[in-house]
């Protein structure tokens, strides 16, 4: 996206599976928006990219969709609220 010409500020990191290296490279290129579906990744992001923000994705009733995602990615509502709470600890 990058190499497209777009503009960091008008990219998400959504990567459910995000390694430490491709934090750095987001912060690095000022890529301050990240998905996060858990605790544990706050805490990873506030480690490797304190300056960035996150949303939380939440597992919603995807049981109509052509492709169920929320069996795989998505926290449930009640663990977001400690998403949310873990987030603001590292602001």
């Amino acid at each position: 996206m990058l190499g497209a010409g777009i503009n960091a500020s008008r990219i998400i990191y959504a990567n459910p599976a995000k390694q430490e290296s491709h934090i750095v490279f987001a912060m690095e290129h000022h890529v301050d928006l990240t998905v996060v579906d858990s605790v544990f990744e706050v805490e990873k992001l506030a480690m490797l990219h304190p300056a960035g923000a996150v949303l939380v994705r939440i597992i919603t009733d995807d049981r109509d969709a052509s492709t169920q995602l929320s069996n795989k990615y998505g926290a449930p509502v009640a663990t977001a609220k400690d998403i949310e709470g873990e987030s603001l600890y590292w602001a």
